[in-house]
């Protein structure tokens, strides 16, 4: 019965990595960054930052928690619409 109990462990612990790697592949694919950031904070409660230095960072940085903006040529039109 103990070894039942541990390959349904393992298998369950099998499909969760699967599932996680399934999750993390359509992240990757996804390009709507403020999407994932909304619904990284949803589902998981955590507090989110982002890093971003140019116009098209700036849905995804006023969607964090915590949002940076980088200084340099595109940064700068970050900086402006932004503030």
């Amino acid at each position: 019965m103990e070894d039942d109990i541990l390959n349904q462990i393992e298998a369950c612990h099998d499909l969760m990595k699967t599932m996680e790697d399934d999750i993390l592949n359509q992240i990757e694919a996804c390009h709507d960054l403020v999407k994932v950031t909304r619904l990284v904070k949803k589902y998981t409660g955590k507090m989110t930052i982002a890093i971003g230095d140019g116009e098209n960072d700036v849905g995804m940085i006023q969607a964090t928690d915590i949002g940076v903006g980088i200084s340099g040529f595109e940064g700068i039109k970050l900086y402006m619409i932004h503030n």
